[in-house]
């Protein structure tokens, strides 16, 4: 049992000063996620996950933005749960009353330690497998995440050549604001709903499980960008940084159409300038 002999009966004069490390970085990471995050239960399944995970990765260990990637899995399996045990409740449409019977004053909710268990389960395999296609994301100096805002650049250049000399002419790079959008695969610009919608489709993409999160996701974040080009074309350096770096605000406001847009500009983004093309990738 992993959690025993790992996390449970280790203190922290077993650990090495490196996991110990690993611990108090995702505790801190942990307490700026969404309210839902921080139910007792839930926040100790991401403290053992998270922290499980890097001890059995160590070329990465881990890596600030690793707890963002776990939490859809975390929500889609607790939605599930409910659905299943309490009369079709989902986080989605019944928030405040799924989020009391989480937040039970008992161990473990309402729910029971052996759907925990499965829950917690499932969301570690399927880190592990979505990771594994990214592991150059978050080995050392991030190359997969370099590369991934290169490819972001030459997409949006070839597409608004006058946005992309705009933010030339305002001194922005593209590396500071799409670092985030990379490394965290958008969950700080889009809502929970409009990210579980964005990956379902990454996840029909290509054999490798990793051919969403890579190129296709590129393209979902030159669309994210070029849907704002009229805007940003009128503002300067500090305006900028700060809309980019507060998308939050704006798309919370997106109903499914917006996103939809999204992915069908990426998409056709995809047709011109993908692998298959051979003209940017």
């Amino acid at each position: 049992n992993l959690i025993d002999r790992y996390y449970t009966k280790q203190s922290s004069e077993q650990r090495s000063k490196q996991e110990n490390a690993a611990i108090i970085q995702i505790a801190k990471d942990i307490k700026r996620m969404d309210a839902l995050f921080q139910i007792p239960v839930i926040n100790k399944l991401l403290s053992r996950t998270l922290y499980l995970w890097s001890l059995k990765h160590t070329a990465s260990g881990y890596v600030q933005g690793i707890h963002d990637l776990i939490t859809p899995f975390v929500y889609v399996f607790i939605d599930e749960c409910l659905m299943h045990n309490f009369n079709g409740l989902n986080l989605a449409s019944d928030y405040d009353a799924a989020f009391t019977i989480l937040n039970e004053r008992s161990t473990h909710g309402k729910l029971s330690k052996q759907q925990w268990f499965i829950i917690e389960a499932d969301s570690y395999w399927c880190l592990d497998s979505l990771i594994e296609g990214l592991q150059m994301n978050y080995v050392d100096k991030q190359p997969g995440i370099t590369l991934m805002v290169q490819q972001l650049r030459e997409v949006a250049q070839r597409i608004n050549a006058p946005l992309c000399a705009h933010l030339q002419q305002c001194q922005i790079e593209f590396f500071q604001f799409a670092y985030r959008w990379m490394n965290c695969l958008l969950m700080r610009e889009l809502s929970m709903t409009h990210i579980i919608r964005l990956w379902d489709t990454y996840l029909c993409e290509g054999v490798q499980l990793s051919s969403g999160f890579t190129e296709f996701h590129v393209f979902v974040c030159a669309a994210l960008l070029l849907s704002f080009s009229d805007k940003l074309m009128k503002m300067g350096f500090d305006e900028i940084i700060l809309f980019l770096q507060d998308l939050k605000s704006v798309t919370n406001t997106w109903t499914e159409r917006e996103i939809e847009t999204v992915l069908s500009e990426a998409f056709v983004y995809q047709q011109l300038f993908g692998k298959q093309k051979q003209n940017v990738f």
